[in-house]
C-alpha cells in the first residue's frame, strides 16, 4: 500500500456538521495534493450517503463536499453495517426494510476494509 494514502474516518452525522465539514475539507486538501485518499463514513456519518436524506438542506451542504472530495479523486466508503441503522428515512417503522439507497458514487464497504487499509500502513485520521 502507498505509504502517501492517507484513511479519514468520518463518524459524525448531523449533529456535528462542523466536525464532518472539517474533515471533509481535510480530505479535500490531501486529495487535491495527490495522495490517496479513502473517506470512510461510519456511524451517524452515514447519513452523509443516504439518498433518502437529500432533501435536508445540510445534507445538501456535506453531500457537495463528498463529491468535491471524489471528484479530486478521493474515493468515499460508508459502513455497510452503519447504513441499516442510520439510513432509514424519518419515521421507518422498521428502519432494517427500508434501508436507503447510498448517494451516487458512494460504495458499501464492511470494517474488514477499513482494517486491512490501516493495517496496510495507510494513515488513519478520526474525526
Amino acid at each position: 500500500m502507498d505509504q502517501r494514502e492517507l484513511l479519514f474516518l468520518l463518524t459524525q452525522g448531523p449533529e456535528d456538521p462542523d466536525r464532518a465539514r472539517f474533515a471533509l475539507h481535510a480530505a479535500l486538501v490531501a486529495a487535491s495534493s495527490g495522495l490517496g485518499v479513502t473517506v470512510y463514513l461510519a456511524l451517524r456519518a452515514v447519513h452523509w450517503a443516504c439518498a433518502a436524506h437529500e432533501g435536508d438542506a445540510l445534507h445538501a451542504d456535506i453531500r457537495a463536499l463528498v463529491d468535491q472530495v471524489r471528484a479530486a479523486g478521493g474515493s468515499v466508503e460508508c459502513c455497510s453495517a452503519c447504513m441499516e441503522r442510520h439510513c432509514a428515512p424519518p419515521g421507518a417503522a422498521h428502519e432494517h426494510e427500508h434501508a436507503s439507497k447510498l448517494e451516487s458514487g458512494v460504495r458499501m464497504a464492511g470494517l474488514a476494509s477499513l482494517v486491512r487499509r490501516a493495517s496496510s500502513g495507510a494513515r488513519t485520521i478520526t474525526f
